[in-house]
């Protein structure tokens, strides 16, 4: 969900001028994006129940301070850091 992050304008350019696959990808999302304030509220929500289901998911498997910490990490790795980074790298 962190990696949804593109600009209206980016992803008006890339409907207009990008190759015809990212053309396609942008013509799809562009009607959701622009209903800007509706996909951030859906996004949070999403993201703060996955936030606070993973533990709750992991407290059954493994004691309660591994679940924590497991959850900690990958919400960090996967959930905060990763998707920051293919941003990036799309963008250079």
């Amino acid at each position: 969900m962190s990696g949804l992050t593109l600009s209206l304008v980016d992803l008006e350019v890339l409907a207009m001028s990008g190759t015809p696959n990212d053309r396609r990808h942008a013509a799809k999302i562009l009607p959701v994006v622009r209903k800007q304030h509706l996909l951030l509220s859906t996004l949070l929500l999403c993201n703060a129940a996955a936030m606070e289901a993973l533990p709750i998911f992991l407290d059954s498997l493994v004691t309660a301070w591994g679940a924590i910490l497991i959850s900690v990490t990958l919400i960090l790795l996967f959930g905060e850091t990763q998707p920051s980074i293919s941003m990036n790298r799309s963008r250079s």
